[in-house]
């Protein structure tokens, strides 16, 4: 008999926390028998917050936004940001690997295979930290730029091309 998991989720960082507790299971050797795996997680995101298991490098907080602070920049649509922004995350595993980098590199042994992207495990700890101001999950905020795009050009022309972000501090 196979088993299956549902949920419902109302906020993106119940949706991370889920991804992250099934990557968790990937591996087999898992067991939880005693049941404190709930209380070690409370302490966690006393202790800790905005970080899980899978936040292997700090580095990536700030790796990521500025990635796509780079994006923003360039005016990347919305249609081909996630596109992108994904080329530009496995040409940083690339880079921090030819600069001699190896342990805790995200998609150091998948490369163009990863599934995973350093966004994708990092969003919620950005917003947590207070890193990232868009509340939304990730593919909200790349469906929201072309509209982001617009309303910063109206700002730009009154307040004479101020920088302004849509995503970050």
């Amino acid at each position: 008999m196979s088993s299956s998991l549902n949920w419902v989720d109302f906020a993106e960082e119940d949706r991370q926390r889920i991804r992250e507790v099934l990557y968790l299971f990937r591996d087999k050797e898992i067991v939880e028998e005693l049941g404190i795996g709930t209380v070690r997680d409370a302490f966690s995101d006393i202790f800790f917050p905005g970080t899980s298991t899978l936040h292997t490098r700090a580095k990536y907080m700030l790796f990521v936004p500025w990635i796509f602070l780079i994006r923003e920049r360039r005016q990347t649509p919305s249609n081909k940001i996630e596109e992108f922004s994904r080329w530009d995350e496995i040409n940083l595993t690339t880079s921090l690997i030819d600069s001699g980098e190896t342990d805790g590199v995200i998609g150091r042994r998948a490369r163009e295979r990863l599934k995973m992207l350093p966004s994708l495990m990092y969003w919620s700890g950005l917003g947590v930290w207070g890193i990232r101001k868009f509340q939304g999950a990730i593919d909200q905020y790349f469906r929201s730029l072309d509209d982001y795009y617009k309303y910063k050009d109206r700002i730009a022309g009154v307040n004479g091309r101020k920088k302004v972000s849509h995503l970050w501090s």
